[in-house]
């Protein structure tokens, strides 16, 4: 009789959790012989069983007959696998998972005990299978839903932290429940799971991001718990949105010039590294706003401000006059570095701006060559003609420029083989879309090529996990740059990290 299935392999009706009496060993092989119920003549047997045990907080897990268990629970089992070729039950080994929850508190998962979590899969056994993994990753707040619609009610007036989500499901599809959460103002962190094309799942995790949700990551079935586990250690709380300050465009001109005068202005800076040895390779200088009646105003919405109501130039070369000062203390710390500065496109549409640059960076005698221009390709389409020309007299005068944010604007691979830039910083979204899926580690490393193809010094933006790290090194990266390495910090920050760092 033909059984149907879930998609992790069970037949349905055969119980998924089946008990183990006995002692389990918690060091050592352990090979007692379990007896399981016949599943009837034709049904495959399990390949995997999670089961509970007798002891106390112990679980086991079977390996297949004649195969050594692995060392760790959390790094070599994929739950939902099935053994076609096994057609009755085996003798088989069972792995002790008691000693999980200790070496995922080391590694960042076990605390999050208080992580509400909704599961969100229509198939009982894979979600019976999925909770114990994220029990066993020490998540003690787990609630289940069968579809869409239940799991909007489960949500409630306090939200999730986090949603492991399934696409396919009856009624309201995966992609329908993430626009109706989204469309809450709720931002749970978000897992995705299917067995749909890799595309599709890599597709929806846009989606996902595009209305506002943070997704940890997908995972296609049968899933891996290791590739669970990384991405439940990617979690961190998300922070409660913002109101944006809005400025009337007859006001900014006026409280941006009274800003810079009073000191509103002043800057971060955040380390980019060498990927093959960690040492500092040079500075992003970020700009900060802090207005005595409004409080913190957003970098992009100054500059934004500065470039309608005319300002652009002043706000640049305030910024660059205190770079100048920055990098004069560095070098009488004993810090010699790069300094990158974001250059608005505006301020390239004037001939005459090169040279005022250029005055104030001089002006406490530093080097061109220690300082680089970043400018974001998404302007340069506007008036390409003045930006090259612009852009070229920095590179004769010994400046660096720096394409930022690359594969986020609109321009081609043509134009990028014009510019006459020395560096290539690749975009956040093609670093953390390279471990996540073999589609984005192809763009990671298309984009990553044709950088090496125009003898350019390529930059991993946004580093934040070891992976990303590793696969960004891996692939031809020469600096990283990112909250794995450091966080934007003041002057005299900067230089104690220097320091301690030896």
């Amino acid at each position: 009789m033909s059984m149907r299935r879930s998609p992790i392999g069970i037949p349905f009706g055969i119980p998924s959790l089946a008990p183990v009496w006995g002692h389990v060993a918690t060091s050592g092989p352990h090979r007692p012989h379990v007896r399981q119920r016949s599943t009837g003549q034709g049904v495959p047997g399990m390949k995997h069983h999670v089961r509970h045990c007798m002891t106390p907080g112990v679980h086991a897990i079977a390996a297949p007959h004649g195969q050594e268990p692995p060392k760790s629970f959390a790094g070599r089992h994929a739950i939902g696998a099935h053994n076609e070729a096994a057609r009755s039950p085996p003798p088989c080994s069972l792995l002790p998972v008691a000693s999980m929850q200790r070496d995922l508190d080391v590694n960042g998962v076990g605390c999050h005990k208080r992580l509400r979590t909704i599961v969100i899969d229509d198939d009982p056994f894979f979600v019976e299978l999925l909770c114990a993994l994220l029990r066993d990753a020490g998540l003690n707040e787990i609630d289940v839903a069968t579809s869409g619609d239940d799991a909007l009610s489960k949500i409630g007036p306090t939200p999730p932290d986090l949603l492991v989500c399934d696409l396919n499901m009856p009624t309201m599809d995966g992609v329908q429940l993430l626009q109706a959460v989204a469309s809450l103002g709720v931002r749970p962190s978000i897992i995705l799971v299917s067995g749909e094309d890799v595309r599709v799942l890599d597709a929806t995790r846009r989606f996902a991001e595009a209305i506002g949700l943070p997704v940890l990551g997908v995972l296609s079935k049968p899933i891996s718990s290791d590739a669970l586990l990384d991405l439940l250690r990617q979690y961190r709380p998300q922070p409660v949105p913002q109101e944006d300050h809005e400025v009337t465009i007859s006001m900014e001109a006026r409280q941006l010039m009274s800003g810079l005068k009073t000191g509103a202005m002043h800057l971060a800076y955040q380390p980019k590294v060498e990927l093959a040895t960690g040492a500092l390779y040079g500075v992003e200088c970020l700009l900060r706003w802090e207005d005595a009646q409004i409080g913190s105003i957003s970098p992009r919405d100054v500059v934004t401000a500065a470039e309608k109501s005319g300002v652009i130039n002043e706000l640049t070369l305030a910024i660059l006059d205190q770079v100048a000062i920055d990098h004069a203390a560095m070098e009488h710390s004993g810090v010699r570095t790069n300094c990158a500065v974001n250059l608005s496109m505006r301020s390239l549409y004037e001939v005459e701006m090169v040279d005022r640059m250029k005055a104030a960076l001089a002006a406490e005698g530093g080097l061109f060559r220690d300082y680089t221009f970043e400018v974001t390709e998404t302007h340069m389409v506007e008036d390409l003609p003045r930006v090259l020309e612009a852009l070229i007299r920095l590179r004769l005068s010994g400046f660096s420029v720096s394409i930022d944010d690359y594969g986020t604007g609109a321009s081609t691979m043509q134009m990028l083989a014009q510019l006459p830039s020395s560096e290539l910083k690749i975009d956040r979204s093609f670093v953390a879309a390279g471990v996540r899926s073999e589609e984005g580690r192809l763009f990671l490393r298309s984009a990553i090529e044709l950088g090496l193809g125009l003898n350019q010094t390529i930059v991993a933006e946004g580093v934040e996990i070891q992976k990303e790290h590793e696969l960004a090194h891996q692939l031809g990266c020469h600096l990283g740059q990112g909250f794995l390495y450091a966080r934007p910090m003041p002057l005299d920050e900067l230089l104690t990290w220097v320091r301690d760092r030896g």
